[in-house]
């Protein structure tokens, strides 16, 4: 029974693709774990590993991994890199020649089809294959790309067979690939840590199967970007495929198991503490070895609420720039929260708080008229200064009952705005829609406000 296994990793690209550092990276590290003798176990030469290779050099190393194998050898196919659908939809995986034509469509001899990659894998005897693909989709398709694609890869048609299980480290044309500050992409630095620590053996049999892995690695990736979806695909017999060695028994694992049941909520109770420091002492773990470990633990948490903050101060940015925000600078930040990878809830609980701090310290213009009425229907008031002695004999602005009947309409239309947002408000509270709910509240106030002040003119 062979094991045996390909790693590509492609950083370097024509231009029109972005290039993608973490890719050689990658694979350098999957080819590390999976060689150790306690952790992967695979044979120096029955690994084959490519930097950034031509399409040919692809195609004829992918075809030679998959011939000739019986059933029982166990085939690793592993690729970091770009993924890019073609304008009919098809995936295909970049080279480092891949580039588009001026219309702005794939060359596809450029690049490797995933048609390709199938057919040679359902043609295999192997009955033991594990596809791992951390593709990243953004850079892949210019401005205005209109082909018949709906920003997902269907994983199962794309790749799928009998006897394989195919990992995808997203499901959708995504901008996470690579955090700031790491030498790996996001997904495979979680695969690595899985197996090298041991954590992601959930049921403590000293073995790492595929969908374990997998389930480490997608907990880990959304705990720090949310909006990434890690994908498998499998038949019932390709989830339980073992891919490396896990110890038994070992401390800093079940401390680290311990850490992880408590982490998932951001951060560690005081409860989980005096827990936590109980099985510290049991397991007689010293301080600096608990701290390496909860720190590692509790690092993508801390990535998340980074991001966040970035995100806010971002749109503060814009808010002092311009507000209301223009459709444009609404795109941008969209765009900006796809690529921090943050999820949509998340976002909106930021933008309603801002927005609702903003609108309670804008000033109230009473020359123009309120957001639902049309710029030709607005009143304007003339100003008309106070008198600066008791002889002069000024007409008040309210004797003019032209003015007068003016403003009591403007008065009461203001009002009534702030009414409707008051209902709405309370409307949207008992529907759990908290953060608009106040926005809507908030932003009444000035319209009340302003519809007595001037009712009283």
């Amino acid at each position: 029974m062979a094991r045996v296994a390909l790693l590509i990793g492609v950083s370097e690209y024509e231009p029109g693709l972005e290039t993608l550092p973490a890719s050689v990276n990658d694979m350098q590290a999957i080819a590390k774990v999976l060689q150790h003798p306690e952790m992967g176990g695979f044979a120096e030469v029955d690994i084959q590993k490519l930097e950034n290779p031509d399409p040919q050099k692809m195609q004829e190393a992918i075809e030679t991994l998959f011939s000739d194998r019986t059933k029982d050898d166990l085939v690793v196919f592993y690729f970091s890199g770009h993924g890019i659908k073609d304008e009919n939809g098809k995936l295909h995986l970049a080279t480092r020649f891949t580039r588009k034509n001026p219309q702005g469509r794939l060359i596809k001899s450029t690049a490797v089809p995933a048609s390709f990659i199938q057919d040679i894998m359902s043609e295999s005897r192997s009955k033991r294959q594990v596809i791992i693909l951390d593709c990243c989709f953004s850079g892949a398709f210019p401005e205005g790309w209109s082909a018949k694609d709906d920003g997902s890869v269907n994983i199962q048609v794309e790749m799928g067979g009998e006897g394989r299980v195919v990992l995808s480290s997203s499901t959708a044309t995504q901008y996470s690939f690579q955090q700031s500050g790491e030498n790996l992409s996001i997904y495979t630095r979680y695969l690595i840590e899985g197996i090298e620590t041991g954590a992601a053996d959930q049921d403590n049999d000293g073995a790492v199967s595929v969908d374990e892995l997998h389930e480490y690695a997608k907990k880990k990736v959304q705990e720090a970007s949310p909006a990434m979806r890690p994908g498998i695909s499998a038949f019932r017999e390709g989830f339980k495929i073992f891919l490396a060695k896990a110890p038994i028994g070992n401390p800093k694992l079940r401390y680290r198991k311990e850490v992880e049941h408590y982490a998932s909520r951001g951060e560690i109770p005081m409860i989980g503490r005096k827990i936590l420091d109980g099985q510290r002492d049991n397991l007689g773990l010293l301080p600096e070895e608990v701290a390496a470990i909860e720190a590692e633990v509790l690092k993508p948490y801390q990535e998340y609420k980074q991001k966040l903050q970035q995100y806010e101060q971002a749109l503060v940015d814009e808010m002092k720039r311009e507000f209301p925000l223009s459709d444009y600078t609404r795109h941008d930040l969209e765009r900006y929260q796809e690529m921090l990878g943050l999820n949509r809830k998340d976002v909106e609980s930021i933008e309603a708080r801002l927005i609702a701090e903003e609108a309670t310290h804008q000033p109230i213009n009473f020359s123009e008229a309120p957001p639902s009425v049309q710029p030709h229907h607005r009143v304007e008031i003339p100003y008309q200064p106070k008198s600066s002695s008791s002889n002069q004999t000024t007409t008040p602005k309210t004797h003019n009952p032209i003015l007068k009947v003016l403003r009591r309409i403007t008065a009461g239309f203001c009002i009534y705005l702030g009414v409707c947002s008051v209902i709405a408000g309370f409307s949207l509270l008992f529907k759990g829609d908290v953060p608009v709910s106040i926005l809507c509240l908030v932003v009444s106030i000035p319209f009340i406000w302003s519809g007595i002040v001037m009712w009283k003119l």
